[in-house]
């Protein structure tokens, strides 16, 4: 059953203009796509496009749900990632508890499609910022909205906006704990408590909710990435506990949240070790579960099911992107009609996963074919001598961390195991 309000969403009229619709077809409706009986592999798509497999989305939704129930925590997954109102549906009639925003720009197409509790898991700044969270605060009694603070001077500017815009009710804040050359949040417990002192004493523009901590920001090897996960994940419990004993949060429902999705199960673990007046709520944000990848998220994955206790999600990737060969200009070598403006590459290059034969994808043999290079709108694919693809072969390639692939298209399409075309979903970022 739909959670969100998607009618406008559905009433989208998609035309050759947008990235991946077939330019020989007429407009239509955004909920009309999933009747034509397209397929991927029939070559009825125009070509790069990106797909999500129906099967994985709903192996990855059960896999979740099993986890959360088995724990006990709850998820507020990180919108960011897919920007996708109809794919946040599929997440709230899972059970989500909210969703979780970096901007205000994301609080507001949320807020369009209805979504009534989220966490903005940054610091509000910026006036205008602040004046549309006060405006739809005061304007929805049932809007149940959470952000970061990390300083005495940023709640200071905050509470100065709020008086001049006045919400009609303090604002929910977290404290952040962070890490020394790490990104946002305070450095040590000593600055976190004198901060959720100076949150707690404002109650007219203020109440303090929980604390926040990100523990994926640690990069290098992942045993000592792991480690340092670890004892950040610890500082946050010992700083809520600090403030729970100085009965500094003001709200019935005490958040304890951690971001990202390489360590959430290590985050939920550490996190339900807190010692408070009252259970808290253990709030994780992970927001590349449902999709899953091929790089960054499936090594994260077998990290955790080697190094860490209990039982860990199975997840699959979903997210595909098809490409053809256009140029196999010397021995050993194609170019794919993909780049940069297509598919992620901002941690590893893409992994050939797939190649078209006869109308079915075939698994590549690892090391046959590996994308070396991309340009704007070119990969450089290397493949055996002798056996090179032609113009015109289609090859289904997988990503490393799906953020930055899905803000490259405003269009993609669910499909089953044999990619047809299921239903078209819009990204708004």
């Amino acid at each position: 059953m739909s959670k969100l309000q998607l009618n406008k969403i559905h009433a989208t009229t998609i035309d050759g203009t947008t990235k991946g619709f077939p330019g020989t077809s007429r407009s239509m409706r955004l909920d009309q796509i999933g009747a034509k009986n397209w397929n991927v592999l029939g070559h009825d798509l125009p070509f790069p496009v990106a797909i999500l497999k129906d099967s994985a989305l709903r192996n990855n939704s059960i896999q979740m749900k099993s986890f959360l129930n088995t724990t006990g925590v709850s998820l507020s997954p990180h919108g960011k990632t897919t920007m996708c109102p109809q794919l946040f549906d599929r997440q709230l009639a899972d059970g989500a508890w909210g969703l979780t925003a970096a901007t205000t720009a994301h609080v507001n197409v949320y807020r369009q499609a209805g979504v009534r509790r989220i966490v903005l898991a940054n610091q509000l700044v910026g006036e205008q910022n602040v004046a549309y969270i006060a405006k739809e605060l005061r304007q929805d009694p049932d809007f149940d909205f959470y952000c970061l603070v990390d300083s005495l001077r940023q709640a200071d500017q905050l509470a100065e906006l709020l008086r001049k815009y006045k919400p009609g009710r303090p604002l929910k804040l977290l404290v952040e704990m962070g890490s020394r050359n790490g990104r946002c949040g305070v450095r040590s417990r000593e600055q976190g408590i004198e901060l959720a002192r100076h949150v707690a004493a404002q109650k007219d523009v203020f109440c303090l909710a929980g604390i926040e901590v990100f523990e994926a920001i640690f990069g290098g090897n992942p045993d000592d990435a792991a480690i340092k996960a670890e004892r950040l994940l610890e500082q946050a419990v010992k700083l809520a506990e600090e403030c729970d004993d100085a009965d500094l949060f003001g709200t019935p429902e005490l958040l304890l949240t951690a971001g990202g999705s390489m360590y959430f199960a290590r985050a939920a673990r550490a996190l339900l070790k807190a010692c408070a007046s009252r259970k808290p709520t253990v709030l994780l944000r992970s927001g590349c579960y449902l999709t899953h990848d091929h790089g960054l998220y499936a090594k994260g994955a077998e990290f955790e099911k080697l190094h860490a206790s209990g039982d860990y999600p199975e997840f699959v990737p979903a997210l595909e992107v098809w490409a053809c060969v256009q140029s196999q200009p010397e021995p050993g070598l194609a170019i794919l009609a993909l780049g940069k403006r297509d598919i992620s590459y901002d941690i590893q290059l893409p992994i050939v996963c797939y190649y078209a034969e006869d109308g079915s994808a075939k698994t590549v043999a690892p090391g046959d074919y590996e994308v070396v290079a991309l340009n704007d709108q070119h990969a450089y694919m290397r493949c055996p001598a002798g056996s090179e693809p032609a113009p015109g072969d289609l090859f289904g390639l997988g990503i490393s961390h799906p953020c930055t692939t899905f803000d490259k298209w405003q269009l993609l399409y669910i499909v089953d195991d044999d990619y047809r075309v299921l239903e078209g979903i819009c990204t708004f970022f």
